[in-house]
């Protein structure tokens, strides 16, 4: 806009005109006082920026957002302490074994399982019927049995886990509650020390102390809408006498080391 006075002098002013978004700042400040939501239309759409004291404000003021406006812009994010209670359960499988078992996870789905045990693991194509068949055609079960199931989605993990505990194809290790904040790593060692000969000045030998046990680091990522994200560091580190070496008549244990890396997100 240019404004021009009385002696002819131009003014330039540049005018900035927003949406009306005072109907939903009004709905929002009323139901959550403790957050702070900054709220700004951009060409129909509305972005919502600030801080919220609860994961679940975040996808509660957006689904708000979404009765004033066909599109919405997230950009929130969670203030304060956020704690998680980890339940951990440590647990060893044996592939050899678990082979020999039989079991076939070919038909493992969330809500039922198929498995043969014991005896070879059966092919998959021996489980399901060929096109146009109207039943399921069995064979090469000679010295197995066939167990099928119906389960929860949430307890089908903890009935495999069950059972393999009871057929000795599983070691369990730990089962401890670890309590930590967001973004913060909690850290488990059950296990101890044991000493080791290492180099040392002048030619001479010294003793060191090498863990060894069950090491577990889960770093917890709360994403919001309910998500939480989880980085698994796991380490099973044992004591092999097999290749253990002597060195001045002191025997030197080596170690066995297993470990996974892993993150999975989840409601």
């Amino acid at each position: 806009m240019t404004i021009i006075d009385e002696s002819g002098q131009r003014f330039s002013v540049e005018v900035l005109v927003k949406g009306d978004v005072r109907h939903l700042e009004s709905y929002i400040r009323r139901l959550y006082p403790n957050d702070t939501v900054y709220i700004e239309e951009i060409k129909g759409a509305v972005r919502l920026d600030g801080w919220v004291t609860k994961p679940e404000h975040v996808s509660e003021i957006q689904q708000i957002a979404e009765q004033f406006y066909p599109q919405v812009m997230n950009h929130m994010k969670i203030g304060g302490v956020q704690q998680v209670l980890l339940k951990c359960d440590v647990l060893e499988v044996q592939r050899n074994k678990f082979r020999k078992f039989g079991m076939n996870f070919s038909l493992l789905k969330p809500d039922s399982y198929l498995i043969s045990n014991p005896g070879p693991i059966t092919p998959i194509s021996t489980l399901t019927a060929s096109p146009g068949a109207n039943a399921v055609q069995f064979g090469g079960f000679a010295d197995s049995s066939i167990s099928f199931a119906f389960t929860r989605p949430n307890n089908i993990f903890q009935g495999f886990v069950s059972a393999l505990r009871e057929e000795g194809l599983l070691r369990f290790h730990a089962s401890p509650i670890l309590v930590t904040h967001n973004g913060r790593p909690a850290r488990l060692h059950n296990g101890g020390e044991t000493p080791i000969l290492v180099p040392s000045g002048l030619g001479t030998v010294g003793i060191d102390f090498k863990e060894f046990g069950i090491q577990m680091q889960a770093v917890p990522y709360i994403l919001g809408n309910g998500r939480l994200r989880l980085e698994i560091d796991t380490q099973i580190r044992d004591r092999d006498q097999s290749t253990a070496i002597t060195v001045n008549g002191t025997s030197v244990p080596g170690f066995k080391v297993k470990s996974a890396d892993t993150q999975v997100e989840m409601n």
